[in-house]
């Protein structure tokens, strides 16, 4: 199967090279198992282009984030065939991991990138890798060192970075910081919105996150179904019915009372309302 992609006529060897290189970017392309994969990483090293970085790069990231993929044959690639790691291999490592059982392989992998003599350095992507795997492993210290570097490599003002931040805050208790990068974001999209209401209401701050809703509302963002579930959650906790009902409105104008979770959400706020309005969630 490979060696039919490849030239047969005889050419110069920069561009058999080439060619052959192209021939298995196009094979990786198309790889959807660990197995296919091997075959081709085999075959790449008898061509002896295991040093190309397009090959390898794409070798490393199907290991380390495609779900037919594999954690400790990326770990094989990545400290056996990549010489000098530039920072996309970094980021397939930290990502992998930070999705992984493992997340704080992701932090071991984030402090290693920036030890290491190479010229790479942490980008949008790093940070928030770096973030997810703060938060899942409630690494509050962490956090803040990582907010201390966003800063000198000056993406204080990235909206991804800052919603990453945001959560891994929150999920560390420090709602009160989470709520600072929140207002000091020049500019905040819906999912940094809908992560500031989520972190107010998985802490039980239903006032605050019912609060930041209005000022959702005033600075004219849209919502969807995750704000939705998030704001009928605080309904049901406060008892707000009136609020609940308002939202159920919203829900139906946006067509989103048919996604599970708005759905199950109404039920819940209603079901915690008492009240007897919530035979009607069913039939609409």
């Amino acid at each position: 199967m490979c060696n039919a992609m490849l030239p047969s006529q005889p050419l110069p060897n920069d561009v058999f090279q080439a060619s052959k290189t192209k021939a298995i970017l196009a094979l990786l392309q198309g790889c959807n198992s660990l197995i296919r994969l091997k075959k081709i990483h085999a075959h790449v090293i008898t061509n002896g282009l295991h040093h190309q970085p397009a090959i390898s790069n794409k070798l490393l990231n199907f290991c380390a984030v495609s779900v037919s993929g594999c954690l400790a044959y990326a770990q094989l690639l990545f400290h056996h065939h990549i010489q000098n790691p530039q920072t996309q291999d970094w980021n397939s490592m930290i990502r992998g991991f930070s999705q992984s059982p493992s997340p704080l392989q992701a932090i071991f992998y984030y402090n290693h990138m920036l030890s290491s003599a190479s010229d790479s350095c942490p980008d949008t992507f790093t940070f928030s890798f770096v973030l997810k795997a703060c938060e899942k492993v409630k690494a509050q210290t962490k956090c803040k060192e990582v907010h201390g570097a966003v800063v000198r490599n000056g993406y204080e003002n990235d909206v991804v970075v800052c919603t990453n931040l945001i959560r891994s805050y929150a999920c560390n208790g420090s709602i009160d910081t989470a709520q600072r990068v929140f207002d000091n974001m020049p500019e905040r999209d819906l999912v940094s919105w809908n992560s500031m209401i989520s972190c107010y209401s998985q802490k039980g701050l239903h006032h605050e996150a019912l609060r930041t809703y209005n000022l959702m509302r005033k600075e004219n963002v849209g919502l969807d179904g995750f704000t939705l579930v998030g704001l009928l959650s605080s309904c049901a906790h406060l008892g707000a019915l009136n609020t609940g009902v308002t939202v159920h409105r919203i829900a139906r104008e946006k067509g989103l009372v048919g996604n599970v979770y708005v759905g199950n959400a109404l039920i819940d706020m209603y079901a915690k309302c008492g009240t007897w309005i919530v035979l009607l969630v069913s039939l609409t």
